[in-house]
C-alpha cells in the first residue's frame, strides 16, 4: 500500500491544469465522518444501491442495480437481470460528471468531482439511473455520495510508494538537500547565464528560477541551477517534476541526474569525467519556435546519448505539466502528463545507470544546443516548478 503524499503539497488535488488525477472515497448517506488517513485507496468500492419506483412501478419491477466505484474517478452501475433494454436505460450525475456507456448491462459514469470539492476536504454528488423494467414502466434509483478527496497524486493511484519530494512549501530552500552551483563561464555548452542564488525563490508553494537579462560577472543574462550532490542521492525509481516552463527563443530549463562518480567543475566530489559518469535528462526544453512545444529526454553515457522527444498540442509555458521518467535495473521509459513517449532498453555497456545520481534543476540561457536569445527573446522568463517527487 503507497503512503499518501504531504497533505501540504496538495496546492489544488482538482486543478486541472496542474494535470492532477482525483483519489475519492466514496460511501453512501447518512454521511458519517471518514478517516481519510486509515482507509485502503485501491479497493473497489461496491454499493448495493436502494431507490423506489417512480410512477405506477412496483417493488418487483423496480431495478437492484449495483454501483462499483473504481478509483479515481469512474463509476459503473450494473443493471440487472430485470431489464429488457439495458442501451435504453440513463444515468445522470448532479453536481459534477460526464456520461458515457457501455452496449452490455453495465453503463459507465465519469464523476468529475470539481466544483463539489475544491481541494482537500468533502462534497457530495448524487448519481440517479432511471430504467426501462421488462413490464415497460421507467423506474429510478438515486443515491447521493460523499467525496471526499485525500489525494491529487496518479502516482500513488498507480501504486508507487512515494519515498522523497520536495513540495515547496516553506519560505525559501531546503539546503539540507539542494546545494547551489554559481557562477558563469559556459558551463560546458557556451551558456550565458551567471548563476546566482537570488533567481530562485521559493513562495507560495513553487520554486520559481527566474532568467534575467542582467549583467553579472562578465555575462549578459543572470539564472540559477540547484542540485543535491553529496546531500541526497537516488538508484532506480520514477522520478517527476509538475513545471511550467518558461516560452522564448535561447531558453534552456531542465530536470535531469547526474552520477555521483561526476568530478564536472570540481563541484560534486567525484573523479570520474563526464559522460562516463553518466546523465539522466528527464526534461529539457529549447525554447523558440516549434522548441516551446516540446520536451525532450536523453541518456548520456561513455559510447551513447539517445535522445527521444514529445511534442505537445500547446506550449508548454501556458500550463503546469508533469514531466516523469521511470528508471529501473532494465531501462528507462518517460512520460509526458501519465503518457509513455519513449523507451530505452538497459545494455552492455551501461553499467553506470546502476549506480546513485542526484538531481539537477537549472535553467540555462542560450548555449549550443538552443541558441542564443535574439531580437525576439523576452525577458524576464521564469521556470516554475510545483513539486519534485521521488517514488519507488
Amino acid at each position: 500500500m503507497a503512503p499518501l503524499p504531504n497533505q501540504d503539497g496538495l496546492k489544488s488535488a482538482l486543478e486541472n491544469t496542474r494535470g492532477h488525477t482525483v483519489k475519492i472515497f466514496l460511501k453512501i448517506l447518512p454521511l458519517r465522518e471518514l478517516t481519510i488517513w486509515c482507509t485502503a485507496l485501491l479497493c473497489a468500492f461496491l454499493v448495493a444501491c436502494g431507490g423506489g419506483g417512480a410512477g405506477n412501478a412496483s417493488s418487483a419491477n423496480t431495478p437492484s442495480p449495483v454501483i462499483t466505484f473504481a478509483l479515481p474517478n469512474t463509476a459503473s452501475l450494473t443493471t440487472g437481470n430485470t431489464l429488457s433494454n439495458p442501451a435504453s436505460s440513463s444515468i445522470s450525475v448532479s453536481g459534477a460528471g460526464a456520461i458515457s456507456y457501455t452496449s452490455n448491462n453495465t453503463s459507465v459514469a465519469t464523476v468529475d468531482s470539481s466544483g463539489v470539492v475544491t481541494g482537500i476536504g468533502s462534497g457530495t454528488a448524487t448519481i440517479s439511473a432511471t430504467q426501462a423494467a421488462v413490464s415497460g414502466i421507467n423506474t429510478q434509483v438515486t443515491q447521493t455520495y460523499l467525496l471526499t478527496v485525500i489525494s491529487g497524486d496518479p502516482n500513488i493511484a498507480a501504486g508507487w510508494t512515494l519515498d522523497w519530494s520536495d513540495e515547496f512549501n516553506g519560505t525559501s530552500l531546503d539546503t539540507t538537500v539542494w546545494n547551489y552551483d554559481l557562477g558563469g563561464g559556459g558551463w560546458g555548452n557556451n551558456e550565458l547565464e551567471y548563476y546566482q542564488a537570488q533567481n530562485a525563490v521559493v513562495q507560495n508553494g513553487y520554486l520559481t528560477i527566474t532568467a534575467m537579462q542582467q549583467a553579472v560577472g562578465g555575462s549578459s543574462y543572470t539564472s540559477a541551477r540547484i542540485q543535491t550532490a553529496q546531500k541526497k542521492t537516488f538508484t532506480y525509481g520514477r522520478f517527476e517534476i509538475m513545471a511550467k516552463l518558461p516560452s522564448t527563443q535561447g531558453m534552456w530549463p531542465a530536470f535531469w541526474l547526474l552520477g555521483a562518480t561526476c568530478n564536472s567543475f570540481g563541484l560534486y566530489g567525484g573523479t570520474v569525467a563526464w559522460p562516463d559518469c553518466g546523465e539522466i535528462d528527464v526534461m529539457e526544453m529549447i525554447g523558440g519556435g516549434t522548441g516551446d512545444y516540446t520536451t525532450h529526454g536523453t541518456i548520456h553515457y561513455a559510447t551513447g546519448a539517445p535522445t527521444s522527444s514529445y511534442t505537445n498540442s500547446a506550449i508548454l509555458g501556458a500550463a503546469f505539466h508533469r514531466y516523469t521518467i521511470d528508471w529501473t535495473p532494465q531501462g528507462f521509459t518517460w512520460y509526458f502528463d501519465g503518457v509513455p513517449y519513449e523507451a530505452r532498453t538497459t545494455t552492455a555497456g551501461m553499467s553506470v545507470f546502476q549506480t546513485p545520481f542526484f538531481l539537477v534543476l537549472n535553467f540555462a540561457v542560450g548555449g549550443a544546443w538552443p541558441g542564443n536569445p535574439d531580437s525576439t527573446s523576452v525577458f524576464p522568463q521564469t521556470y516554475v516548478i510545483d513539486y519534485v517527487r521521488h517514488y519507488h
